[in-house]
């Protein structure tokens, strides 16, 4: 696990450096960052699961609100940088909430089976 949330803080700190660029960088620097950080805690053994469980309601909210973008869209929101269009940017998003909200649920389980282990061996 501590590999994985090494690449997961990586993946998402380069997230945050390319929303420089995006329509509206502030919020989606925050979200990504928020992932970067509760991935690096627990590449250092830190886990918050309450943190990680809001976020991963968070994420998923987003991704329910995102996602007729999704079907929406066409593979070209995918292979291309361009924006083409706004829904292909929102579809992108999705796809971004989506990979945030799985990078918590798996932080999450594996935070909350650390506590308890932790509790149990008290």
């Amino acid at each position: 696990m501590k590999w994985l949330s090494l690449a997961m803080t990586a993946v998402f700190g380069l997230a945050v450096a390319v929303q420089w660029n995006d329509p509206d960088p502030g919020m989606w620097m925050v979200l990504y960052g928020a992932a970067a950080a509760v991935s690096a805690a627990a590449f250092s053994g830190r886990y918050f699961p309450t943190v990680t469980l809001g976020l991963l309601v968070l994420y998923s909210a987003g991704v329910l609100y995102t996602a007729p973008a999704v079907l929406d869209s066409d593979v070209g929101a995918y292979t291309s940088f361009k924006m083409r269009s706004t829904n292909d940017e929102i579809a992108r998003e999705c796809v971004g909430l989506a990979v945030c909200a799985a990078a918590m649920l798996v932080l999450w389980r594996h935070g909350r089976r650390v506590e308890s282990d932790a509790g149990c061996s008290s």
